[in-house]
């Protein structure tokens, strides 16, 4: 799981990648479904082939908060590349310069000295960076706040000193889940009439930047 996220973000890009050298008759369809569920948005896309029949799909929801100029996003990402991704909670925290050279590990604990019921994943544990990716599963999350738990994203110092605390939210992670089930049914609804629901591929379409 170390380089799952970035092996997801290379796999979606390789599947598009195609496109540039399709004659374009032979161009698919791209139905896209779009659901939020209060400041959780999420959305959905199914891939067909030149005949309407289905090739991939890429699901995904997102919720993001800023606290003290710290960024915390959750997410999900659901795809056919990876599907042992697809029921961990993706956490990407993006740090303001003044901090970044001070960070050096960032960390998942439960709350008032609790652990955290699960391993977590980091994809770029390499000091000083201006985003690190966590990742753990879902039902951890639950698991940890349904016990009472405060989940929190920590980032320390070279001397082990708390330079910031992130709650992971339970209920907009919750909220998102349900959006993207809505934005795939709208997606599903769409490949029944592709030819005039869905937009071709284009052909310079060549990849996706995962954020």
């Amino acid at each position: 799981m170390k380089h799952a996220l970035r092996r997801l973000s290379l796999a979606v890009s390789m599947l598009l990648a195609g496109c540039a050298s399709m004659d374009r008759t032979k161009l698919g369809w791209v139905c896209t479904g779009q659901a939020s569920a209060g400041d959780a948005n999420a959305s959905a896309d199914i891939f067909l082939n030149a005949d309407g029949t289905r090739r991939s799909f890429w699901y995904k929801w997102e919720w993001t908060f800023r606290q003290d100029d710290v960024e915390l996003s959750e997410q999900q990402w659901q795809s056919e590349f990876h599907p042992e991704i697809g029921e961990r909670l993706l956490v990407f925290v993006n740090l303001p310069k003044r901090i970044v050279r001070r960070v050096v590990s960032v960390g998942v604990g439960g709350g008032e000295g609790r652990a955290f019921p699960s391993v977590v994943h980091g994809s770029n544990p390499v000091p000083h960076q201006s985003q690190y990716a966590i990742d753990f599963p879902f039902a951890a999350l639950e698991e940890s706040v349904r016990a009472g738990g405060v989940p929190e994203v920590i980032g320390f110092d070279r001397q082990g000193a708390m330079l910031f605390r992130l709650a992971l939210q339970l209920e907009p992670a919750l909220r998102g889940r349900d959006a993207m089930r809505r934005a795939v049914s709208q997606a599903e609804e769409m490949t029944r009439s592709y030819a005039t629901a869905c937009q071709r591929e284009r052909a310079s379409q060549d990849s996706i930047i995962i954020t």
